[in-house]
């Protein structure tokens, strides 16, 4: 499986991959009538959402759609034409849309997949687990107002290294649990 594009969320000045989300109230293009095709092997879903935490409110910033007609405004942002190349055909900005999302986002940076003595990881195609990467942060949000702040890079970090400690040691080529380390269990 090709490595998906993934979305992303700003966070303190910089773009931030979300690599896990359990809750509900998140963007999703059929809710505003938006009808999406597969926009690459890179992206099946045909979109691909941006959003930022503003004034503890988490809102969808902006969207890159592929579809096969002219989509409607969303949230009276009317969509443009992408320039040629791109694997999306419209794009919406200034969005700005609150989501009334409730539940956990994690926001990664600093990816180390390719550094790490993993062998060879399914994970180069696919979507990279949390502990992959260097800098994790979870959010909990009730009705998209952020409610908590958890810097997980430090616990991340000692789960990774024994991990490959264990790795190391055993030969065994299972992947660490994460189940209980974080406030919600993500997929």
């Amino acid at each position: 499986m090709t490595r998906q594009i993934g979305n992303k969320l700003d966070y303190r000045g910089e773009s931030y991959s979300i690599v896990g989300v359990c809750g509900a109230g998140l963007f999703r293009p059929g809710d505003y009538g938006i009808q999406t095709t597969m926009a690459s092997t890179a992206c099946w879903d045909g979109y691909r959402a941006s959003y930022a935490i503003v004034d503890d409110q988490l809102l969808l910033r902006s969207l890159l759609v592929n579809v096969d007609a002219w989509p409607p405004a969303v949230n009276r942002i009317e969509p443009v034409r992408c320039s040629p190349g791109s694997d999306f055909n419209y794009q919406y900005d200034t969005v700005d849309l609150a989501m009334p999302f409730n539940g956990g986002v994690v926001i990664a940076s600093d990816y180390l997949g390719f550094k790490l003595d993993i062998g060879n990881s399914l994970y180069d195609m696919g979507d990279p687990p949390f502990w992959h990467y260097e800098f994790v942060v979870e959010f909990e949000f009730h009705n998209g107002r952020l409610i908590k702040t958890s810097d997980m890079s430090s616990k991340v970090r000692s789960i990774r290294e024994e991990h490959i400690r264990q790795r190391q040691d055993t030969g065994d080529i299972g992947y660490p649990s994460l189940r209980g380390e974080f406030h919600f269990d993500y997929e």
